[in-house]
């Protein structure tokens, strides 16, 4: 079986009074997951996984270089830490998704797929934050 391949982003940020948040949105069954999707071939990794923060999040940042991969069923998803600088009021999916602010440890238990689940139980922001 061939293994599908999507591209997104962990988006997250740093609390004054310390911790993490990380953006969670809520996918077309209604789970709460993280922006992704199929690669844009002409705009490569990094900038594809950009456009589906500002599409099904509305939000911008800064990418890491480096991504974190989590396997789903038959899908393989790259996803980029990506410290936000920008959250818009309105984006492209915003009347198809909902969007909010947990706690690091809060989105590893509301997550919908087992895989990202442990993703992000295993993600230290830190390591990638410049």
């Amino acid at each position: 079986m061939r293994r599908l391949s999507k591209w997104g982003v962990i988006p997250y940020r740093f609390l004054k009074k310390g911790g993490v948040e990380v953006l969670l949105i809520t996918t077309k069954s209604k789970k709460w997951g993280l922006p992704k999707g199929n690669m844009i071939r002409r705009l490569g990794p990094s900038r594809t996984a950009l456009i589906e923060a500002y599409e099904e999040a509305g939000v911008a940042g800064k990418v890491s270089k480096e991504t974190v991969q989590c396997i789903h069923k038959n899908t393989c998803l790259y996803l980029y830490p990506m410290l936000v600088t920008k959250v818009y009021s309105c984006w492209p999916e915003d009347s198809k998704r909902s969007r909010k602010w947990v706690k690091l440890s809060e989105a590893t238990k509301i997550i919908g797929r087992k895989g990202l689940r442990k993703t992000l139980k295993e993600f230290s922001p830190e390591e990638f934050s410049t």
